[in-house]
C-alpha cells in the first residue's frame, strides 16, 4: 500500500443496507467496501476524474478529506484498521509478521515461532461474529495470510473470493483475455476480453452472492458484517481498455506539481507494490 506525494486516501465505506430483509430489532447490516492505494482522484475532488458510481456514493455519505493510512505498506496498515490498532501496538511493519504470530526474518514462510502482541485480541469482524453477525469476506480485506488464513477462524464465518459457478469456463477456460504486449512499464495490461472472469469482478460476485446468502429466508433472522475488499487500483493495473480510453488524450490533463519524494521520507514509503 504504497502512498503518494500527495495526500493518500483509503476509502472505507460503511453503510448500512435497509430494507432487504425484516429485522426486528435495532441491529444494523454493514456492508464494508475497501479500495487498495485509492487515491483521491474522483469525481467530488477533481473534476476531470470519470467516477460517477463512486460521486453518487459520495453525494449521500460523509467525506474525510484528511485521511491517512497507518503505514505506507500493505500489510501493517491493514493489521492496524482491522484491529483498531497502530502499527507499533500490532508490532507489524513488514510482510513477515502479523497481529496473531511473530515469525522468523530470516524464514519468512514460517508459519510462525511465537504469539504475537495481538495472538487474544478480538479484530473488527471477530467482534460482529462474537455479536452473533453472519460475517462474510471476499477479496483482500487483511493482507494475504497475514494473519494466516486471513484470520479465518477468529474473524468470519466464511471467505470466499471466487464463487464456483462466477467462472465462465467457456470463456478462455474460466481467465482474463489480455492484450499481448504490457503498456507503461508493465504497469497497465489490457483486458481485452472474458472480463466477467477478472478477480475484480469475480470479488464483486461473491460480495452479491453473500448478501444474497444472509438475507435468504432461512438465514435472515441474524444480522450481517460483509466485507469487500477490492485490490484495485493497486498496480499492475489490469484493467479494460474503455476506462482509459474514456480520458481521450492524456496530454490534456495536468502533472503533478511535485515530481520527487520529500528527503526525509523513508524509502519504504515508494514501495512499488
Amino acid at each position: 500500500m504504497t502512498t503518494s506525494i500527495f495526500k493518500s486516501l483509503l476509502i472505507c465505506t460503511i453503510f448500512s443496507i435497509s430494507g432487504i430483509n425484516a429485522f426486528q430489532n435495532t441491529r444494523k447490516n454493514i456492508l464494508f467496501i475497501m479500495a487498495d492505494d485509492l487515491r483521491p482522484n474522483l469525481g467530488i475532488f477533481h473534476p476531470f476524474m470519470i467516477t460517477p458510481n463512486m460521486d453518487n456514493l459520495a453525494k449521500r455519505s460523509l467525506i474525510f478529506k484528511r485521511a491517512y493510512v497507518q503505514q505506507q505498506v500493505c500489510s501493517p496498515s491493514r493489521n492496524s484498521f482491522m484491529t483498531g490498532r497502530r502499527p507499533d501496538r500490532t508490532r507489524t511493519w513488514n510482510f513477515i509478521d502479523d497481529f496473531r504470530v511473530a515469525r522468523n526474518n530470516a524464514n519468512p514462510g514460517d508459519q510462525g515461532y511465537g504469539p504475537g502482541n495481538g495472538a487474544n485480541w478480538t479484530s473488527l469482524p471477530g467482534y460482529f461474529k462474537q455479536q452473533g453477525y453472519q460475517v462474510f469476506a471476499s477479496g483482500k480485506t487483511y493482507h494475504p495470510n497475514r494473519p494466516i488464513n486471513n484470520d479465518l477462524e477468529r474473524s468470519w464465518t466464511s471467505y470466499d473470493d471466487v464463487i464456483p459457478g462466477d467462472v465462465n469456463k467457456s470463456c478462455n477456460n474460466g481467465r482474463p483475455l489480455y492484450g499481448r504486449v504490457p503498456k507503461h512499464n508493465n504497469s497497465w495490461i489490457e483486458i481485452v476480453g472474458c472480463e466477467e472472469n477478472d478477480a475484480e469482478v469475480l470479488l464483486t460476485k461473491a460480495a452479491v452472492r453473500h448478501i444474497e446468502w444472509a438475507t435468504s429466508p432461512e438465514n435472515s433472522s441474524k444480522p450481517f458484517f460483509i466485507a469487500m475488499g477490492h485490490h484495485r487500483p493497486h498496480l499492475p493495473w489490469q484493467v479494460p481498455s474503455r476506462f482509459y480510453e474514456q480520458y481521450g488524450d492524456p496530454q490534456q490533463y495536468p502533472l503533478a506539481k511535485i515530481q520527487n519524494w520529500p528527503k526525509t521520507a523513508p524509502h519504504i514509503s515508494w514501495h512499488p507494490w
